[in-house]
């Protein structure tokens, strides 16, 4: 839509009134309204003007789109939302019920992370009933041996209702919970940040994630060597999209940018890495 046509249709569309239809008993007001409610019955809305020229797609860029309203007294508005929180303290039992089944915990909302190393056992933690989520990882709904419990209160609130929903920080108390909990790793930090260096390191496990810095997502893949000689973990993050196989190993050159700290682990992170793979004899 270019600029004229966009000026003429909001200037002779305008806002129109409300047409009150009829009154409730209970001061509810029931209106007919023909102000586009998206764009509010200017036909246009700025912040998309690169799209068709900012024309709203709900009314056609008309303005117009008929549709109800009712108004009701604060006090009306007031007996429906008791109506409504009491109809869901009756149904909080069910609803916790299937809120709790979904995120494989049990029927108290309690479950048992996983402890250690999950990412290389995942398959068998899966086929042994273990379910994963981005709220506690790896975790099953009872006991069982290298697991620690997360409480229900631990990582939620409950409304009025009754009904209960995941703290704000969640996953990063159950990160805490398990770096209390999980055992102290054997890897320690090795050289000083800014030291080169040049080891044969086997490839422990590949993970990635997102980044949204910028006009577009980036994929970081993350390589988590280890040393086999001390069982010190190197970690190397790029974007590059190097072939690199779990279980090999390979010559790794490259520098050390920091020493950080994952679950209980020491890992030296490095940065502007040359890999090849090393042959076995």
């Amino acid at each position: 839509m270019n600029e004229y046509l966009r000026e003429i249709i909001t200037a002779s569309i305008g806002r129109k009134p409300k047409i009150l239809t009829k009154i409730d008993k209970n001061g509810s007001k029931h209106y007919v309204d023909h102000n586009c409610p998206k764009c509010g019955g200017t036909g246009i809305i700025e912040c998309y003007h690169h799209v068709e020229g900012g024309a709203c797609f709900k009314c056609g860029g008309t303005g117009v789109f008929e549709h109800k309203v009712v108004e009701r007294t604060p006090e009306y508005e007031k007996i429906l939302s008791d109506r409504r929180a009491e109809r869901a303290k009756k149904k909080a039992p069910e609803t916790n019920g299937k809120f709790f089944a979904k995120f494989g915990l049990n029927a108290d909302g309690d479950c048992w992370i996983v402890l250690g190393d999950t990412y290389s056992r995942r398959e068998e933690l899966k086929a042994d009933g273990a379910t994963y989520n981005d709220h506690f990882g790896w975790h099953y709904s009872e006991e069982r041996p290298g697991t620690v419990k997360v409480q229900r209160d631990q990582v939620m609130e409950q409304y009025g209702n009754g009904t209960y929903h995941f703290r704000d920080f969640a996953p990063d108390i159950v990160k805490k919970i398990l770096e209390a909990n999980g055992p102290k790793g054997a890897s320690e930090w090795i050289g000083r940040v800014g030291d080169t260096i040049d080891m044969v390191l086997s490839l422990r496990r590949v993970g990635s994630y997102e980044t949204h810095f910028g006009f577009r997502a980036q994929t970081v893949e993350i390589f988590s060597f280890v040393d086999d000689q001390t069982g010190n973990v190197l970690i190397w993050k790029t974007s590059s999209f190097p072939q690199l196989d779990e279980g090999n190993q390979y010559r790794v050159r490259g520098t050390i940018k920091e020493h950080g700290e994952y679950r209980g682990e020491q890992q030296t992170v490095l940065t502007r890495c040359k890999v090849k793979k090393e042959e076995i004899a």
